[in-house]
């Protein structure tokens, strides 16, 4: 019996000592299983968040921005207005004219593509057009938090709300004890270095500059003033600087109670085509309900627009546009304007036309390429069928959407 005591007592020893250790063991062990799970969680949850960021950022660039089909500015704006349509209440007006990218920028000389951000929401929307020198994707993030060796420019801003904005940035002043002067049969307050005039529903503030930088804005303004298209309530433009160094804000209340504000780093010429097609795509002033998808202002005064199905022309900075279709066209794929008479375009059917006298007069349908050098009065075809070419013999490539 001492002998089997002496034994348990020995076996219960080992036995306590063999379980600390297999304690021990299992705990590490739990610990080392608790830490591997917490990190795997943490790492699906990441990748969750990630692959829900980018699903979101895909389904935007993809659903909105048909990219094999960009080519131009104009098609992205086309797009984009169907997505701000969906999401805001506010009526939307988008350019039909954007002007064009400065050569020999003295800032970011290397720039040379358009950059497009917009936002659009149930009380509001807003793009910002600039320039990059290098491409960028649709509404990209970059455009917002921009790496280093992206170089930046605004062109302009558009804003369309229900609340009238406030301009803070540069706030209107009026000259307190101002002389009058006559501009181009506009009349301004003025002490030399601001000046104010009321135009129609239109209030004009110049702000404060040199007395030369003043003059020169009240001669710009007032040219500007009399060719300004569109029925509004009310509306302000503030106008810093002069020439190719002007911005101007220009702000106002549409007939139908929304508010809008064209923030523009053009010049007051290029200002006014901006502003001008925003009116000039949605309701030409002879009440013709037309629906663009593009629109290319040779001049101030002359011309040409796409439709679907239609090419239309204008001869008074889009007073009124004239149905210029070639007979026989079917839907336009693509098309090339070189000058106020003479374009070419592509209809889905095969056909190429080409128009030298603004597409006045419509005849000869079938396959092969028609030509007009009258401006349009008149189509023709040509045999054997040609493209248009330039100077160097390159071939031009036609605008599609």
């Amino acid at each position: 019996m001492c002998i089997k005591k002496k034994y348990a007592i020995i076996g219960k020893k080992h036995w306590k000592g063999v379980n600390d250790i297999l304690k021990k063991f299992l705990l590490i062990l739990l610990l080392i299983l608790l830490t591997f799970l917490l990190y795997s969680c943490k790492n699906n949850i990441i990748n969750s968040i990630n692959n829900n960021t980018s699903n979101t950022k895909k389904l935007e660039n993809t659903s909105v921005i048909n990219e094999d089909a960009v080519t131009d500015i104009y098609t992205i704006l086309d797009q984009i207005k169907v997505s701000i349509t969906k999401n805001s209440d506010i009526p939307v007006l988008l350019p039909a004219y954007i002007p064009p990218i400065k050569k020999n920028n003295p800032i970011y000389p290397d720039n040379k593509y358009y950059t497009l951000n917009y936002q659009s929401v149930k009380e509001y929307y807003y793009i910002v057009v600039g320039t990059a020198n290098k491409p960028v994707k649709v509404n990209s993030p970059e455009l917002t938090y921009v790496p280093a060796d992206l170089k930046l420019t605004t062109i302009f801003s558009l804003c369309g709300g229900k609340n009238e904005f406030l301009n803070v940035k540069y706030p209107p002043v009026r000259p307190k004890t101002p002389t009058y002067k006559k501009v181009n049969g506009i009349l301004f307050e003025t002490d030399k270095v601001t000046a104010y005039a009321r135009y129609k529903n239109w209030d004009v503030y110049l702000l404060k500059n040199s007395p030369e930088i003043i003059l020169q804005a009240m001669d710009e303004i007032s040219k500007f003033l009399p060719n300004i298209k569109g029925e509004i309530k009310k509306g302000r433009i503030i106008m810093q600087g002069a020439g190719d160094n002007a911005i101007l804000n220009i702000e106002w209340t549409s007939t139908n109670g929304y508010s809008y504000w064209l923030n523009s780093y053009v010049n007051a010429s290029e200002t006014l085509k901006l502003y001008n097609s925003l009116y000039n795509s949605q309701a030409p002033s002879n009440s013709q309900s037309i629906s663009f998808i593009h629109l290319n202002m040779i001049t101030e005064k002359n011309g040409w627009a796409i439709g679907q199905k239609k090419v239309y022309r204008t001869m008074n900075g889009g007073a009124t546009w004239k149905d210029v279709t070639p007979t026989g066209t079917d839907e336009i794929y693509a098309w090339y304007f070189l000058n106020s008479d003479t374009a070419w375009i592509l209809s889905f059917n095969g056909i190429l036309y080409r128009t030298e006298d603004g597409g006045k007069i419509n005849s000869d349908k079938g396959t092969g390429l028609l030509y007009s050098n009258d401006g349009g009065q008149s189509w023709k075809r040509m045999h054997p069928p040609a493209v248009p070419f330039d100077s160097s013999g390159s071939t031009l490539i036609l605008q599609r959407f």
